[in-house]
This record gives C-alpha cells, sequence and structure tokens, in this order.
C-alpha cells in the first residue's frame, strides 16, 4: 500500500524511463537492421540483447537527483546521434567508424561533409524524433518537479535490470557455445565465447551484431591500444625479419631491365571498381579508353585485384602502392604513423626527382606528411586553383591533375616518378566543373548515386584519354611505365553488387602483353612495380607476391577473408603478412636506428 501512495511520482518517473528505454531501443535496432542483420530469428534475439541494455543504460534515472534526470535525455541524444553517424559512414565504406577518427581533427574534411546529402534516406527521421522525444517527455512530465526517489527503490531497479541483463547474456553465450559446438568445435567453450565478445577478431560490423552495444563500446576501447607505437619483442622481431628476408618466388625484374631507364608515372584512381570496366550505358561504352587499354599490346592488366583498405580508405590504398605495406589492425596509418620511416618506390627505384600531385589540399588524408615520409622530392597540392589561376578557367580536378602534369613533366629530371592522385570520382561523384558526356545525362532507370558514378568514371576515362595522347604526341609514353590503379572499391547506394567489386590495375607500355584474370591482392601491385621496372637489387619487395608469379592466384581481404586459392604455403603467407605489417608499421621498424641493427 505504501507503494501504492507513493504511486504519482512511481509513475510518472517509471514513464520517463520507459520511454527513454524505448527511444535508446528503437535507434539501435534501425541501426542494426541497417548494417545487415538479416535472420529474423537472429534479429528478434537481438532485440531482446538490445532491450536488456537500454533498461540497464537509463536505470541511474532511479537514483539521478532533480538536476541530474535530464542527463538521460542527452544520453539517448548521443546514442541516436551514434547510431546515425555509423549509418552514413555504413553507407558508405561498410564498416563502422573507429574510435579514433571521432576524435582526430584530419578526419573532417570537404569531402565527408559533401557525401552526407546523398547517403541520407527518410528513415534516418526516426534518429532524430528518438532523440528530441525524451526531451518533450521531460517538460511534459515535469521530471524538474518530482522530488528524489527512495533509494532503495534506485538500488532495486538497478539490481533487477542487472539480473536481466546478465539473463539475457548469459543465454546468449550459451547460444553462441552450442552453435559452435554443432559446427565441428567442441573445444569452444564459456570462456571462449566470453574472449570473442570483447576481443573478436571481426570486423566492426560484425563486432557490433555478436556484441552488441555495450561490449561493442567496451570491446573497442579495448581495441584502441592497438593503433599505438609498440617495440617489438625478439621473437616478434625474429618474425618479421624472417618473413621480409624470404620474400616468396622471388623477383622477375631481370625480364624487364629495358624498363629500368623508364619514368615511372602512377596514376592512383578514386574509387574505381573494376565492374564499369566494357559496361554498357544507354548503349555506349562507360569506359572506353579503359576498354581499349587492357586489350592493347604490352600491357599488363588485372581487373580482379582485391581491394586491402581498412580505416583509412583512400590513405590507405596510397599507402598500399607507395610502401608495400598493409593498414594497421586499429586506426589510420597515414594520420597515426604518417611521419614513420618508410622503404618505398621511390626509395627502391632508381630515379633522379619524385613528385606527387594532387586537386586538394596537402592536410587531407595527411598528404603532406606521408609524401615526404614516401620519399617524395615535392608535394604538389590544390593543382585545381593553381589551373585556374593559370588559364583562367575552372576545369575538373582530373582535368586540372592531368593538365598540370603535362605543364610539369618537361620541367623533371629523367627518369622521374611522378603519382597522381585523382579526385573526381570522390563521392557524390559531382565534380562540379567536370564535363558530362551528353548519353549520361538522362539516366532514368538507374539510381541516384550509380547515375553520378558513371558520369564521373566516364569523365576520369576521358581525361585519362587525353592525357595519354598528350604524352605519345611528346615521346612521354615511349619514356614511361604508366601504372593505372583504384586506390579502393566503393558500394554504391541501388548496385549492392559494386560493393563486392574487385579493383583495377594496368600497366601500359609495360613490355609485356598479359592480361591475369585471377584474384590477386593490391599489396601485390609494390612488387609487380618493381619488376616492371627492372628493380633486381633492392632491399624491400614489400610484403606482396608479384603478379608474375604464376602460383600466385589469391588474396586475402581485411576480414582474413581468402580470394582465389594459391599454394597452400603462399594462402598461409598472405594471411600472415597482415600481422607483421602491423608490426612493422607499429614499431616503425625501418627506423635508421632499428634499420642498422637489422643490417
Amino acid at each position: 500500500m505504501k507503494f501504492i501512495k507513493l504511486g504519482k511520482n512511481y509513475h510518472i518517473g517509471g514513464g520517463y524511463y520507459l520511454i527513454c528505454a524505448m527511444s535508446t531501443l528503437i535507434p539501435l535496432c534501425l541501426f542494426s537492421a541497417i548494417i545487415g542483420e538479416e535472420q529474423s530469428a537472429r534479429f528478434s534475439r537481438f532485440i531482446i540483447i538490445l532491450g536488456s541494455e537500454c533498461l540497464l543504460i537509463m536505470s541511474p534515472i532511479w537514483l539521478a537527483g532533480k538536476r541530474w534526470r535530464l542527463m538521460a535525455s542527452f544520453i539517448v541524444a548521443s546514442i541516436c546521434l551514434f547510431c546515425l553517424v555509423n549509418t552514413l559512414y555504413y553507407r558508405y565504406w561498410q564498416d563502422l567508424i573507429p574510435y579514433h577518427s571521432i576524435i582526430n581533427v584530419q578526419s573532417y574534411n570537404s569531402f565527408v561533409f559533401r557525401s552526407i546529402p546523398d547517403l541520407l534516406r527518410p528513415i534516418d527521421c526516426l534518429y532524430m524524433v528518438c532523440a528530441i522525444v525524451p526531451f518533450i517527455s521531460y517538460r511534459w512530465l515535469k521530471m524538474r518537479d518530482i522530488d528524489r526517489f527512495p533509494v532503495k527503490v534506485g538500488i532495486t531497479v538497478i539490481v533487477m535490470t542487472l539480473m536481466i541483463f546478465g539473463s539475457v547474456r548469459l543465454l546468449a553465450l550459451n547460444a553462441r557455445v552450442n552453435h559452435m559446438q554443432s559446427n565441428g568445435k567442441y573445444e569452444y567453450d564459456y570462456s571462449d565465447a566470453w574472449n570473442d565478445m570483447l576481443y573478436g577478431q571481426w570486423s566492426r560490423p560484425d563486432s557490433w551484431r555478436n556484441s552488441g552495444l555495450c561490449f561493442y563500446f567496451v570491446g573497442q576501447l579495448l581495441t584502441l591500444g592497438d593503433s599505438l607505437t609498440i617495440s617489438l619483442s625478439d621473437d616478434e622481431k625474429k618474425a618479421v625479419d624472417e618473413f621480409i628476408s624470404n620474400p616468396y618466388g622471388g623477383s622477375y625484374a631481370h625480364a624487364f631491365t629495358g624498363n629500368k631507364s623508364k619514368n615511372l608515372i602512377l596514376i592512383i584512381v578514386e574509387s574505381l571498381n573494376s565492374n564499369i570496366i566494357e559496361r554498357e550505358v544507354n548503349g555506349q561504352e562507360l569506359t572506353p579508353v579503359l576498354n581499349s587499354l587492357i586489350k592493347s599490346d604490352y600491357v599488363l592488366s588485372c581487373t580482379k585485384v582485391v581491394s586491402q583498405i581498412k580505416d583509412g580508405c583512400s590513405s590507405d590504398g596510397q599507402m598500399i602502392y607507395n610502401t608495400g605495406l598493409l593498414p594497421v589492425k586499429n586506426g589510420v596509418a597515414a594520420m597515426l604513423f604518417g611521419t614513420n620511416a618508410f622503404k618505398s618506390l621511390v626509395t627502391q627505384i632508381k630515379v633522379k626527382s619524385a613528385k606527387e600531385i594532387i586537386a586538394e589540399q596537402g592536410s587531407v588524408w595527411n598528404h603532406t606528411v606521408t609524401s615526404s615520409s614516401f620519399g617524395y622530392d615535392e608535394l604538389i597540392e590544390k593543382v585545381t586553383d593553381k589551373i585556374e589561376a593559370e588559364k583562367g578557367q575552372r576545369h575538373g580536378h582530373d582535368a586540372s591533375i592531368f593538365m598540370y602534369a603535362l605543364d610539369e613533366m618537361p620541367k623533371l629530371p629523367k627518369p622521374f616518378l611522378l603519382e597522381l592522385t585523382t579526385l573526381s570520382m570522390h563521392s557524390p561523384y559531382k565534380d562540379p566543373n567536370a564535363t558530362i558526356a551528353d548519353f549520361l545525362v538522362n539516366q532514368p532507370d538507374t539510381p541516384i548515386q550509380v547515375a553520378n558514378y558513371y558520369r564521373m568514371a566516364n569523365y576520369f576515362d576521358t581525361q585519362l584519354g587525353l592525357f595519354l595522347d598528350h604524352l605519345k604526341r611528346s615521346g612521354v609514353y615511349d619514356e614511361s611505365v604508366i601504372v593505372i590503379a583504384s586506390d579502393h572499391n566503393m558500394r554504391l547506394s541501388g548496385d549492392e553488387e559494386s560493393g563486392k567489386s574487385p579493383i583495377v590495375f594496368i600497366a601500359l607500355n609495360a613490355g609485356i602483353t598479359k592480361m591475369i584474370d585471377y584474384p590477386v591482392g593490391q599489396i601485390d601491385v609494390f612488387p609487380t612495380i618493381l619488376d616492371l621496372m627492372g628493380v633486381e637489387d633492392c632491399s624491400w619487395r614489400g610484403l606482396g607476391i608479384s603478379m608474375f608469379n604464376s602460383e600466385n592466384r589469391s588474396a586475402v581481404d581485411v576480414n582474413g577473408v581468402l580470394h582465389g586459392k594459391s599454394t597452400p604455403e603462399i594462402d598461409q603467407r598472405k594471411k600472415d603478412a597482415w600481422d607483421i605489417s602491423d608490426m612493422i608499421i607499429r614499431s616503425n621498424y625501418f627506423d635508421v636506428t632499428q634499420e642498422q641493427s637489422v643490417n
């Protein structure tokens, strides 16, 4: 009867508690559905897990004083914001935002914000509604006028929600153990399930699906240490030394000694999926230049390269090509370890000059730092603005990059290494100064993001053709090996297969005519370029395996999935390369002092 006499306050407090819990549960369930929780039975269990978490997170309302109850509304709003931001990120990268990127100011630039409108969907309004409802209910229920609830009541509610949460988690752990044992892993027990929940080596979306909000949050905090600089133990250093001192299959550079005196022009193409090669839109070829190149003489090509970027996205792709290293397990290597010492294309190929040309500011993706670390003599940035200032007309990013490169090349001592990083195909695929082909203006049956992507892909293809024509007329083409490589693949809204598309590698004037029609890794580009350039005597061939090795027919992606099949030795080496690369980068293995100890 005493509880009933105090019922008004309890009912109001309980109402606010449930409103906050439901306003947390709805966005969490929506977010879980968006990132691919497809099995209805499993999703129903996941709702129970999330529901128990929401009740637990909001239970401190019963102990909070008048001034602190409003914090519950702010917590709900923070969770809604977390879900919204990660939803947008997932639609772009099929991943969740790494924690370290949230607090790194270099993670935010104009390209990020320009992409947001194209990533939003009407259903996302639900996140905002759930964020606002607790604030409205707080005012409507006049929570600020209600006295503090008895401590016993608050403790009772918290203990009860802890019991519910614990019971649900035990049932989830038991279900996982039964699932693993039913699949033949009879040694799998509850301690393994617990370790997996906290430390599971899954992708972040899979960690969310397996762990739920609370343990995902804790688990990601525990992995922050994986982005810190480390000192290698004797065993770790020995493992790295042995791995890099025994490059599988050796070098094939002896077949290309005629390329030793040539320039290397490396064109890293933003977001180029290989599934658009030889595609027709409205009855016309989307990429006629690329289509022609892969069929030409003295061209080495592969349209089944497996993308291996991670948190660093474009910067990871650029690092892979320049250094022959894979991304770190957690974090953006270009930002966290950009000042490291690297052995790179510039240091291993004997050139007299090396420059990098980009359209954006050097601060984006930490280009200013990494360009120097990769050995380039100079980073030429903001060339779109520079071309406008020089020629009095604003051109698209890719046209500006190629135009500036053509003006710059006569000034460079030969042989040179020139890296061009394109930009027009960056999301949201709306370079305002790019010329759109007439046959791509109207695409009524094509999703808008896909249509925009097609326009920019065709624009890049056209500008590439004009660039190559200029090189041929000036004689630079015959004096150079020209490599065209995607920095990563891109998933397009409305074209789900695009996210599974391999990426492109094409080497022109290579001295060999070969089309590779099986999977290789992005990491394999580095040793392949060294071979193409006739580099026989070098101290670093990267962690990949040259495409000229006929046994190399596989790749291991960022989630540890093996694509294709090589020999067991090669496949194992490709898996081990991820750990070795992480140790090399995080320990600054190639720093002068450590290099001396190696030598």
